[in-house]
């Protein structure tokens, strides 16, 4: 009998509705910030494809290959690449040797050698020195 006297009591019912309102509230609360989570996902996801797009976008660099200006429009550039900027082509049916040496490049690679396959990050004005020599 005191449970039905509870439950026809003024107090109780006006507890429970506003129990039932902060449960509304809270899982109203839930689904905004689940929907800013969403946002925020589809937020990194272009940026993300915004940074792929731009490491691989096409730049416009001057860089310098045995003291003569080439235009340049990658960001990296292959050891091959540096011996046909420099001489036309590069032969490799071992009568000739190549030799390749960078500075003023990025932080990531200021300066040293290269070797056959080896790629380096590039930047305006950085200077390349190639040789060609007779293998006997």
């Amino acid at each position: 009998m005191e449970n039905k006297e509870q439950c026809n009591d003024e107090n109780f019912k006006e507890e429970l509705a506003h129990l039932k309102e902060e449960i509304q509230h809270e899982k109203s609360e839930i689904e905004f910030e689940e929907k800013q989570i969403q946002h925020e996902k589809k937020e990194i996801e272009y940026l993300e494809e915004k940074a792929e797009e731009l490491e691989h976008s096409r730049c416009d660099f001057t860089i310098i290959v045995n003291a003569e200006e080439k235009d340049y429009h990658e960001r990296e550039i292959s050891f091959k690449k540096v011996i046909e900027l420099a001489f036309g082509s590069m032969i490799e049916n071992g009568t000739k040797a190549y030799t390749v040496t960078y500075k003023k490049g990025p932080k990531e690679n200021p300066e040293g050698s290269m070797i056959s396959g080896q790629v380096v990050k590039v930047q305006d004005k950085m200077r390349f020195n190639a040789t060609q020599t007779n293998k006997s």
